[in-house]
């Protein structure tokens, strides 16, 4: 690369001098921290001189649970437990209801509960018109 007039030489890094010089983004970063040290950012911090409370076990799980984020395995069983819940007052107004639609369509959620579920001991068996009331208890 030519620059008034003269070629640039590279070093072994392939980098000019001139490259060199300018700042990289770590390196601004670096010294924007640097400088809130020195002026005593880091002395006014809640808990300094304490020692850290370590969480065992998945870091991502532990933030989830402090956010009341449900894993999703959990927020699909409180879904068809709802439903369950639903279809059983709905035949106990009516018995000749029709449930069949409706007990299909929580057999897909149970596949897809049972799918994603992180045991296969949580694994829950579909419903059928004869049992659903009694399989209601399985999912409480």
């Amino acid at each position: 690369m030519e620059h008034d007039g003269e070629q640039e030489k590279r070093g072994q890094s392939g980098e000019t001098e001139r490259e060199k010089d300018r700042p990289t983004v770590p390196g601004l970063v670096d010294d924007a921290f640097m400088e809130f040290v020195k002026k005593g950012g880091l002395d006014t911090l809640t808990g300094k001189g304490k020692p850290l409370k370590l969480q065992s076990g998945d870091p991502l799980q532990h933030v989830l649970k402090e956010a009341n984020v449900l894993p999703k395995w959990l927020m699909l069983q409180k879904e068809i437990r709802g439903e369950l819940l639903a279809l059983i007052t709905a035949s106990d107004r009516d018995p000749a209801a029709d449930t069949a639609a409706r007990i299909e369509q929580i057999n897909r959620k149970i596949t897809a509960y049972n799918k994603i579920v992180p045991t296969p001991f949580l694994q829950k068996m579909k419903i059928t018109a004869a049992d659903f009331k009694q399989q209601y208890s399985k999912w409480e």
